[in-house]
C-alpha cells in the first residue's frame, strides 16, 4: 500500500475487515473463489462502498456475481503498477469503473446471456420489468388514476391494479409513489 502514501487525499486504511465507512474498499486476492466472494457478500452489506479488486486468477470468473458485490474497478495483478492503481482508487473513489478490455467483454457476454436467457423468455427488460408495468407507472407518475390508466391503456381497471401490485410485490415496494421512485432511480421514466 506504499503506492498510496504519497498521494494526496488518500488515507489508507488495512486490515482483515473494512473500516466502519471508507470511499473504496482494496481487496487483492490470488483467485476470487467461493470463499472470497462469501466475504464481499458480508461487505456488500455492511458497507455500500465500491471494491477495486486485484486478483492474481480471472479466468472463470463470475462477473455478475462480482457487480452484486459493488466491484467497480478489476485489475489483474500481473499488470497492476503504483499508477494503474492509484488510477483505479481515484476513478471509482469518482463514481467510475475500470476493467481491461477482455473483463468488460466477458462481462457484457454474461449481461447478454441473463438477458436472453433469464428476462427475455420471462418478458422482462433489462430493467427487470415489462412493458405493460413501464406503461402504467409512467401514468402513475403524471399522477393519473386507476380509472384514467385503464382507459388510457385500453386495460380494465382490475389489470392496471393487479400489474400495480405484482410490480410492487416482485420488487418489495411500499407504495405507488415509491413504485414511481424506483422508476425514477432506474432511469425508466
Amino acid at each position: 500500500m506504499e503506492h498510496f502514501e504519497t498521494h494526496q487525499g488518500i488515507e489508507v486504511v488495512s486490515g482483515d475487515e473494512p473500516p466502519e465507512h471508507c470511499d473504496v474498499l482494496l481487496l487483492a486476492v490470488d483467485q476470487v473463489e467461493h470463499e472470497v466472494l462469501s466475504t464481499m457478500r458480508v461487505w456488500a452489506e455492511a458497507e455500500r462502498a465500491p471494491v477495486v479488486l486485484m486478483a492474481k486468477h480471472l479466468r472463470g470468473v463470475d462477473l455478475m456475481a462480482l457487480v452484486e458485490r459493488h466491484v467497480m474497478a478489476v485489475l489483474p495483478r500481473a499488470q497492476v503498477t503504483a499508477a494503474r492503481l492509484v488510477h483505479a482508487v481515484t476513478t471509482v473513489a469518482a463514481g467510475g469503473a475500470v476493467m481491461p478490455s477482455d473483463v468488460l467483454g466477458d462481462l457484457l457476454r454474461q449481461m447478454r446471456r441473463l438477458h436472453s436467457e433469464v428476462l427475455s423468455p420471462q418478458g422482462l427488460g433489462d430493467s427487470g420489468l415489462n412493458t405493460r408495468e413501464v406503461d402504467v407507472l409512467r401514468l402513475v407518475a403524471e399522477g393519473l388514476g386507476t380509472a384514467e390508466i385503464a382507459e388510457r391503456l385500453n386495460f380494465s381497471e382490475r389489470t392496471v391494479k393487479l400489474e400495480m401490485h405484482r410490480l410492487t410485490t416482485r420488487l418489495n415496494l411500499r407504495s405507488r409513489a415509491h413504485a414511481v421512485a424506483y422508476a425514477l432511480r432506474a432511469g425508466l421514466l
